[in-house]
C-alpha cells in the first residue's frame, strides 16, 4: 500500500495525519451489513487495515446473488443477471450495474482523526464531522 490510506503513513506522521483526507471504494466504517466484522476479519489477520478488501468481497457477494437469480452458473446467463441489474445488502452497499456492466459503486472519503479513518463522505453515514477551517483549529 502507498498513499494516505495505510496504517503507516499515520505512524510516521502521528498526530500531524489529523485531517488528513483520504478516498476509497470502501471503509469499515460503512454502515452497511457485514462491513465492519469484514474490517474486523481483515485487520485480526493482516494486520492493517484495507480501502479495497470490501470491493473485492462485494464482487463475490454480486456473483453469489447473480447465480441465485439466474438459477444457473452459465455465463451468459450469469451476465444477464448482473448487467442493467440491482443487488441488495453487499459490504458496500446496494449496487447497480447499467446496461453495459459499469458497476455504480459509491466512494468514500476518509479523514485521519486520533491514529483511526474516520468516514466523512458519503454525508449521513458520517463518523467524524470534516476538518474544520484553519482558524477554528
Amino acid at each position: 500500500w502507498k498513499g494516505t490510506w495505510t496504517g503507516e503513513f499515520h505512524e510516521a506522521l502521528g498526530p500531524d495525519s489529523d485531517y488528513i483526507l483520504t478516498d476509497g471504494f470502501w471503509s469499515a466504517s460503512y454502515p452497511y451489513k457485514g462491513a465492519k466484522e469484514l474490517g474486523d476479519r481483515y485487520e485480526a489477520e493482516f494486520k492493517k487495515d484495507s480501502v479495497t478488501v470490501g470491493a473485492f468481497y462485494a464482487n463475490a457477494q454480486v456473483l453469489a446473488q447473480a447465480i441465485e437469480k439466474a438459477g444457473s452458473t452459465d455465463a451468459a446467463a450469469i451476465h444477464d443477471a448482473i448487467f442493467g441489474q440491482e443487488f441488495k445488502d453487499t459490504v458496500v452497499g446496494d449496487l447497480k450495474f447499467d446496461d453495459t456492466g459499469f458497476a455504480l459503486i459509491p466512494s468514500v472519503a476518509t479523514q485521519w482523526w486520533q491514529g483511526k479513518h474516520q468516514l466523512i463522505y458519503p454525508d449521513g453515514n458520517w463518523t467524524y464531522k470534516p476538518a474544520p477551517a484553519w482558524d477554528k483549529r
